[in-house]
């Protein structure tokens, strides 16, 4: 029988689904709204109701996860490289990553049967703050 998933796997998935690992979120409601932790109880309820035979399909996620973001630091190194002799970097290698990173986030968020975090500062243009309210438009 496959193991739960143990506290670092579960802090893996809030981080790699853009939730912060808070202790209490007692306070996910704010004048009869929503804050931006409220769907994080999605997520943790969702570490107890996985079925065991799917554990190894979460972990697989979390290990390619992993993986890219090694990339990333690795890609990083390159940054400041202005003559590489023979070598050839890939101009678009950052933007593969993030959308290899995208898809293995949606992989790991659809294996949970949640959200990744709609109020992620990553999920707003232009470096806006994620913690806005979203405009509302009307015709």
């Amino acid at each position: 029988m496959t193991s739960p998933l143990t506290i670092e796997e579960k802090a893996k998935i809030l981080r790699y689904l853009r939730y912060p690992n808070w202790q209490s979120l007692a306070q996910s409601f704010q004048l009869g709204f929503p804050s931006e932790a409220q769907p994080e109880f999605l997520v943790r309820l969702a570490f107890d109701r996985i079925a065991p035979e799917s554990l190894d399909l979460i972990r697989k996620d979390l290990c390619e996860l992993d993986i890219i973001e090694l990339q990333f630091s690795e890609a990083r190194k390159r940054f400041q490289a202005s003559k590489l002799g023979e070598l050839t970097l890939n101009q678009n290698e950052i933007r593969m990553l993030e959308r290899e990173d995208s898809r293995w986030r949606k992989k790991l968020a659809d294996d949970l049967g949640v959200y990744q975090n709609p109020w992620s500062n990553e999920n707003v243009p232009f470096g806006g703050n994620g913690m806005m309210s979203a405009k509302v438009y009307h015709s």
